[in-house]
């Protein structure tokens, strides 16, 4: 046995690891710690072009870029189901069907009451429409999914060249954002619908 260490001892490491050095002479063992990795999904599929110390990735990605007006929650993504056939058209709640669930539905106009009730228990991931009233804000807050409005608030139709992209869109797979910041660096509500890579156009200067 080596010095300070009896034969047969054992000890338990405190941390996953591996050996990386033993001195003979007191008995002392390193181990390097592994550390457990922090996974983090991306909000958008695409290629991680930078790496910012501390800090995260850049992603770059191609494709549509929508913003909204006013949006409430947090980050989602899924195919986009539209249930709408004309921007006019009212979302409420039989527009939601299960084929909505774990889907981003996109409506028409304004969102009826009954239809964020409808969302929440169909499980979508978002909610894309014109406009809502303003006596349903508490409830959109509370919904657990990201909606986003592209009118802003009170009983509008979607500007029909969205409504279009949107449409034309149907089925694929969409990323939302919802965070509104209107002070000290603005941000709006977003939609991002990637596009396949061969389409790539060139970057500007």
């Amino acid at each position: 046995a080596s010095r300070g260490l009896l034969s047969g001892a054992r000890a338990v490491s405190p941390v996953d690891g591996f050996i990386s050095r033993v001195d003979k002479n007191t008995g002392r063992v390193l181990i390097q710690v592994v550390a457990k990795p922090f996974e983090l999904n991306a909000y958008l599929p695409g290629t991680v072009i930078n790496v910012v110390a501390s800090r995260g990735v850049v992603i770059e990605s191609t494709g549509a870029l929508i913003q909204g007006t006013v949006g409430f929650g947090g980050e989602s993504f899924g195919v986009l189901h539209v249930t709408a056939s004309e921007p006019t058209d009212v979302l409420r709640a039989k527009s939601i069907d299960i084929a909505s669930h774990g889907a981003i539905v996109v409506g028409g106009a304004w969102i009826d009451e009954s239809a964020l009730q409808q969302g929440k228990q169909l499980q979508v991931r978002g909610i894309i429409a014109g406009s809502m009233e303003g006596r349903w804000l508490e409830m959109a807050r509370s919904m657990g999914f990201p909606i986003i409005l592209t009118e802003g608030l009170g009983k509008l139709a979607m500007a029909r060249p969205i409504f279009k992209l949107l449409q034309g869109q149907a089925g694929r797979e969409a990323s939302i954002s919802a965070i509104t910041r209107t002070r000290w660096g603005i941000t709006r509500p977003e939609i991002i619908i990637p596009l396949p890579a061969d389409s790539k156009p060139a970057l500007p200067p």
